[in-house]
């Protein structure tokens, strides 16, 4: 029945996790967690999707902490290729995390379009995925030596955040509006 497949996933990538969490790399290797998070694939594909997408985003970061961006690129396209329908913070993050890729290559263009897939995708993820989305465009604008447009997305970032959400992530932004429109007004200045 179906709900032994999903309570024998859970169980399986509840194990990956442990693994992950628990520390990777001291009590057992990174390795030996994505074989964990594999079987959940492998061994139940007819489980529910948040199982399969979850445990792929977790072979994904168990890659990149390994040092292995490259490898975790591919599995994190997976959770977006795959699992379409899964839970949109499993999709955000993993669309995160291809942003991530192309930022650390200083790929600034590539990485945009990626958090702005997030932005696009996932309007209903968790607000702190799309805050850091927004800001690491913002931060991907600013590296490209437009204060200005920095400065704009920053303040749109600020305008999108709901008024229940933390105010630590509204004053964060808050922050950087102003030191984006320092730099702005210091450029001008030296011009």
């Amino acid at each position: 029945p179906e709900a032994d497949v999903d309570c024998l996933a859970d169980s399986q990538m509840n194990i990956g996790l442990c693994g992950y969490f628990l520390g990777a790399g001291a009590i057992v290797g990174y390795t030996d967690v994505v074989a964990e998070f594999r079987k959940v694939i492998a061994n139940y594909p007819k489980a529910n999707v948040d199982y399969l997408a979850n445990s792929q985003k977790y072979i994904g970061l168990c890659h990149w902490f390994m040092g292995d961006q490259a490898t975790a690129l591919v599995e994190f396209r997976k959770v977006v290729a795959n699992y379409p329908k899964a839970n949109s913070d499993y999709l955000a993050d993993s669309q995160r995390y291809i942003g991530y890729y192309y930022y650390n290559l200083k790929d600034y263009a590539s990485a945009m379009v990626e958090y702005e897939k997030v932005l696009a995708n996932y309007p209903n993820a968790n607000v702190s995925f799309l805050a850091d989305s927004q800001f690491r465009i913002m931060d991907c604008v600013r590296r490209t030596g437009d204060w200005e447009g920095a400065l704009h997305t920053l303040k749109k970032a600020y305008a999108a955040i709901p008024a229940n959400e933390t105010d630590v992530i509204k004053q964060m932004l808050a922050d950087n509006i102003a030191i984006a429109q320092k730099s702005l007004t210091s450029k001008k200045e030296t011009k």
